[in-house]
């Protein structure tokens, strides 16, 4: 009767890592609704300020995942790397707020000098999203590599790891983003969905730190409680020869550019999509016909 549940004992502290890891995830999900509602009431709800904040986004994704990449290589203890950034996820979202702050008092200083320049009023609304969402971005975005890296130690199967780590990825961001507008924006504001985004990053790093004393700790060491043995000595990290090679190198620049485009293609949508709403409204014909839009264009992107 002991084997059948050996299974679901092991099975059962990942479940709970998983589990934490969708929650810090989903954290960062709270705070895009947070930082776009805050930044829409600033500077208007324009696709100029949805693309600048597209745009902040971008960047904080290249330099979080450009800088957790390259630690994640070298990090003997991803599991309490892990907790580390998803604490600093959420407060970096406090100091976003008085980043923010001292960066609307200086937009509304400068903005009444440049209206007469969308460049300039494009730069100021850029300052802001910076001001937001740069800091959250990158640490949301270096969180990937670090749960990758927990379940493989070596080259091999390193692409599936970060495959299944971006999949768990979206879906807490997606989760995060569909309660907060429904159910924390509305009835909390944006001061309480802050601070459950806040309360929620504290909830998933301190998850992590606990399955990590459960001895879910190392390169690999996910993995192998996952398969149930031991990880081959040839696997384990051994200083600074862990998948650093072109074909490393060639990768990353290929998932930078990835990234860029998608992002792009987010923009485009969004400017896209706000337009054809102030043209004609927020019928119901129009989102449908943003959503035929939104699934061609993403699926030709994804077969390409």
């Amino acid at each position: 009767m002991s084997e059948p549940s050996a299974p679901r004992a092991r099975l059962l502290v990942p479940a709970l890592l998983f589990g934490f890891y969708l929650m810090g995830a989903a954290a960062g999900g709270v705070l895009l609704l947070v930082g776009g509602r805050a930044l829409g009431l600033a500077t208007g709800f324009t696709a100029a300020t949805d693309c600048a904040a597209v745009l902040a986004l971008a960047l904080g994704a290249v330099v979080g995942g450009t800088i957790g990449g390259e630690r994640v290589l070298r990090s003997g203890a991803p599991g309490a790397a892990l907790a580390l950034i998803q604490a600093a996820l959420g407060l970096s979202a406090v100091l976003a707020v008085f980043l923010f702050r001292m960066a609307r008092a200086s937009y509304l200083l400068l903005v009444p000098r440049a209206l007469h320049s969308d460049p300039a009023i494009f730069g100021l609304r850029f300052g802001l999203a910076l001001s937001l969402f740069l800091l959250p971005a990158a640490l949301f975005c270096g969180m990937a590599p670090f749960l990758a890296r927990l379940i493989v130690a070596g080259r091999q199967g390193f692409g599936i790891a970060c495959g299944f780590t971006f999949g768990l990825t979206l879906a807490g961001l997606g989760l995060g983003t569909a309660v907060g507008g429904r159910i924390f924006l509305p009835d909390f504001g944006v001061r309480g969905s802050l601070l459950i985004a806040v309360a929620l990053a504290g909830i998933a790093a301190a998850g992590t730190l606990l399955v990590r004393q459960r001895g879910l700790e190392g390169p690999g060491a996910l993995g192998a409680d996952l398969s149930g043995g031991e990880l081959p000595s040839g696997e384990r990290p051994d200083g600074e020869e862990i998948l650093i090679d072109d074909e490393v190198i060639a990768g990353g620049t290929l998932a930078s550019a990835n990234i860029l485009v998608g992002f792009s293609a987010w923009a485009t949508l969004l400017a896209w999509s706000r337009a054809l709403t102030f043209l004609a409204g927020g019928t119901l014909e129009a989102k449908a016909t943003i959503a035929a839009y939104s699934y061609n264009h993403f699926g030709d992107y994804r077969i390409w």
